[in-house]
C-alpha cells in the first residue's frame, strides 16, 4: 500500500469512527475517556499518556497578585522540602491528589466545593470528598502578619508527614 493509499484508508476509518460515535447525545466527559477512545479506535497512532495528578494540589481562586505569589512560594517550598509534586491547580484538577491546600473563602464561595466539604471524626480534620484538606485562613492575614507564616509552615509539614509522604530534609 502506498503512503497515499494508507492516508486515504486512515481518513476513511476516521470518518467511519466519528460517524459511529454520536457526539450529540454523549460528549466525552474528560481526557481519560477521549484517550481510551483513541487507543481503541487508533491503536497504531499512540498519544502521550495523560499527565499524572499532583501529589499535593494547591487550589487557586483567582487571587490578587500578592496572594498568588504567596501560593507559588508555598508550592516551591513544598517541592523543595519533600521532593514531591505540589502544584497550583483549579478546582477541576484535584482528582487523584493525596492532599488539597485551599483558602477557606474559596471553599465556601464555591457551591460545588462546599457540598463536598466535610469534617473528620477527629477535631481539626477536613476533607473534600475523601481527600484530606488543609484550609488556609484569609491570605491577606499572612501578608499583614508575617509571623503567622511560621506556624502555617509547621502545621502544613505536620499534615504532610501525617499522610506518610516522605521528608527529604
Amino acid at each position: 500500500m502506498t503512503p497515499s493509499e494508507e492516508f486515504q484508508h486512515l481518513i476513511a476509518a476516521a470518518r467511519l469512527t466519528l460517524s459511529e460515535y454520536d457526539f450529540k447525545t454523549r460528549i466525552p466527559k474528560d481526557f481519560k475517556e477521549i484517550y481510551d477512545l483513541h487507543l481503541k479506535e487508533f491503536p497504531n497512532y499512540p498519544v502521550d499518556e495523560p499527565p499524572a495528578p499532583p501529589v499535593i494540589a494547591i487550589l487557586s481562586f483567582s487571587e490578587v497578585l500578592t496572594h498568588l505569589m504567596f501560593l507559588k512560594m508555598l508550592e516551591k517550598a513544598i517541592n523543595l522540602k519533600y521532593k514531591i509534586t505540589a502544584q497550583i491547580v483549579s478546582k477541576n484538577s484535584i482528582e487523584g491528589c493525596k492532599l488539597i491546600i485551599a483558602p477557606d473563602y474559596g471553599i465556601w464561595g464555591d457551591p460545588h466545593l462546599s457540598k463536598q466539604f466535610r469534617e473528620g471524626d477527629k477535631g481539626g480534620q477536613s476533607f473534600l470528598d475523601k481527600t484530606p484538606l488543609f484550609l488556609l485562613t484569609d491570605l491577606a492575614l499572612y501578608m499583614r502578619e508575617p509571623k503567622l507564616k511560621r506556624s502555617l509552615w509547621t502545621a502544613l509539614c505536620q499534615e504532610i508527614e501525617k499522610l506518610g509522604l516522605p521528608k527529604s530534609s
